[in-house]
């Protein structure tokens, strides 16, 4: 694997009500793979340490792999650690219980 690259992110969603994400996986896989894409090596795995939410106080830390074969992405993996900050449950009324 190559050496990893530190990237600081955010991200902004006040339409959807959300003003500021401290750790936005399907964000920072996009971003994985968009600089996979444009970077000029037609095969290679791209390994990016990303800082998330420091700037509102809640920093995070994810890390994303973007491989590249022939020119194209084929596989994005994002991950990092994770706390619990909710949780809950929900019921799913079935035909026979109607």
């Amino acid at each position: 694997m190559e050496a990893k690259t530190t990237l600081q992110a955010r991200m902004f969603a006040p339409m959807s009500g959300l003003m500021e994400d401290p750790a936005t996986g399907s964000a920072n896989g996009a971003l994985a793979a968009l600089l996979a894409a444009i970077a000029p090596e037609p095969d290679a795995v791209f390994a990016f340490d990303i800082r998330q939410g420091v700037e509102m106080g809640r920093p995070s830390r994810l890390t994303a792999t973007a491989e590249k074969q022939g020119g194209s992405v084929t596989r994005v993996r994002v991950g990092g650690p994770c706390v619990a900050i909710m949780e809950g449950a929900f019921a799913v009324e079935t035909q026979e219980h109607r």
